[in-house]
């Protein structure tokens, strides 16, 4: 049966995606002026997470700043404790207006 703090620790690694995904919606709005055009990020963080090679100058600097916040959320207490970890992250912003859809898929310490 959980336990209280099973509850609190599901709370705060509630609070933390909520966050991070936040933050990347905030970050693609942010970098809207230096990409032409609509975006697609995708970022593979099992495989390095880094930007394609024909990537723009913008959206490099825009996969830099989501790695970093991906990066952050990986050092919340909450999320070291539970053992979770941050597969792939993808933002999508069609009609180049700065608001992204964010997708962020997740692993469990219990996973493979």
């Amino acid at each position: 049966m959980p336990t209280q703090a099973d509850f609190a620790l599901a709370s705060s690694l509630q609070q933390a995606r909520e966050s991070l995904q936040s933050s990347i919606e905030q970050a693609v709005h942010a970098y809207e002026q230096q990409i032409d055009g609509p975006l697609e990020l995708r970022l593979d963080m099992t495989n390095g997470a880094v930007a394609p090679e024909n990537a723009t100058a913008g959206e490099r600097e825009l996969y830099g700043a989501v790695r970093s916040l991906v990066e952050q959320f990986l050092q919340n207490p909450a999320v070291q404790q539970s053992g979770m970890r941050v597969r792939h992250v993808t933002a999508i912003d069609s009609d180049a207006d700065g608001t992204a859809a964010v997708n962020v898929k997740y692993a469990y310490a219990d996973e493979s």
